[in-house]
């Protein structure tokens, strides 16, 4: 068995596929105590920072977001619709999409108005939504993590001469890494790697399966550029994404909160700074560098194609992310103010006006009529706790 597993090892661990032809890891090997080269052993404890951050992310959360919110009046309570068997197995079968006859059956099974039903089924299903605490402490914690990582990737990379020169990249490849880009990659690798173990519960979004395509490919871009001795474009690609989210984590935050106008600026902002990195300067610098530039210096490799590929996902995320961000400008130029973010089900925020709308018709508020507003809450009190 022992024999097997090494056997896989040394398999998986082969430098034909990893480095260029003629090379062995033994290359990549250091025999000066002051130069370092990365090594795939060293960068494995991203993981226990992943996990480190999840108890970090917690408590932050817990003592200083959650009071904040509340003192700002972020709503944390969700309404809840009272037990009923009938209307619950209903609801697992078909959601809130009643067949007719479903809902005539129901009605006199339950002795309740279809329309309360409806309703019922409603609210029944934002139940399992995100409240707006939630999403406000999620987008907290991604603005902390963004804004500072991004600050500290400038400070740190601001003066190497290869990120204003992208052929740097490459020349004299391989280079030695620096203690500051070693931790700016523990770090980020180990953020994602949070990400990874939330996945499934932090707030669900329409483009979860393209999220959840993105944060492999970063974690694993990011761990072959720093194998390969790539750390160098892949720093440069690193700062160059953290450049907008923060904006995005900001912009939802002003959201959360009421503050339109604080949302719209930092929306702007986002989506300038988006089209500028990932349209722009990303396929323009990094993407072409690695596919054109690298040619120069060091031979085409097998690894080296897998790590093109992987880029070019990248990009392909960056266009169709690029989609949602300009439909969402249009949205704002046609109604006058942003409305929810187009990848989520329930960005929006929720209010006590919501659970009115059937069928997607708003009830008309002019010149209400007192005993009729008394009856639909009295109706609304009698299917919620």
């Amino acid at each position: 068995m022992e024999d097997f597993l090494l056997r896989i090892y040394n398999y998986v661990w082969d430098s034909y596929f990893w480095l260029p032809e003629g090379m062995s890891w033994r290359d990549l090997e250091s025999k000066d105590p002051n130069i370092y080269y990365g090594r795939a052993k060293d960068i494995h404890w991203c993981v226990v920072v992943g996990l480190c951050f999840l108890v970090i992310r917690y408590l932050y959360e817990k003592v200083f977001v959650t009071p904040i919110a509340r003192w700002i009046g972020i709503k944390e309570r969700k309404r809840r619709v009272k037990p009923n068997s009938a209307l619950e197995s209903a609801f697992l079968k078909y959601n809130i999409k009643l067949p007719e006859s479903v809902l005539k059956g129901l009605s006199k099974q339950t002795d309740m108005r279809e329309q309360d039903i409806q309703k019922w089924m409603m609210i029944r299903r934002r139940q399992n939504n995100p409240t707006a605490m939630d999403k406000f402490c999620e987008c907290s914690w991604h603005f902390l993590f963004y804004l500072t990582i991004f600050i500290y990737g400038c400070v740190i990379l601001y003066n190497k001469e290869w990120m204003w020169d992208s052929k740097l990249f490459w020349k004299n490849w391989p280079q030695p890494v620096t203690n500051d880009v070693y931790w700016y990659y523990l770090i980020e690798m180990g953020f994602y790697w949070s990400l990874v173990f939330t996945l499934f519960t932090d707030v669900k979004r329409k483009d979860f399966y393209e999220m959840v395509i993105h944060h492999f490919a970063t974690l694993t871009l990011t761990y072959l550029s720093w194998v390969l001795c790539f750390s160098r474009v892949g720093s440069y690609i690193l700062v160059l994404h953290d450049a907008a989210d923060w904006w995005l984590a900001l912009a939802k935050l002003a959201k959360y909160s009421n503050h339109q106008t604080v949302c719209e600026g930092a929306f702007t902002m986002f989506a300038v700074v988006w089209i500028i990195t990932r349209t722009g300067i990303y396929p323009y610098i990094p993407l072409a560098s690695s596919m054109f530039e690298l040619n120069i210096y060091i031979k085409p490799f097998m690894m080296h194609r897998v790590f093109l590929c992987l880029l070019v996902l990248l990009q392909i995320l960056h266009v169709m992310w690029t989609f949602f961000i300009l439909r969402v400008c249009v949205q704002k130029m046609n109604s006058g103010q942003l409305q929810r973010d187009s990848r989520s089900d329930s960005e929006s925020i929720e209010t006590s006006e919501g659970e009115e709308e059937i069928n997607g018709h708003a009830p008309n508020h002019t010149n209400p009529d007192v005993a009729q507003v008394t009856r639909r809450s009295k109706r609304l009190a009698n299917i919620t706790s």
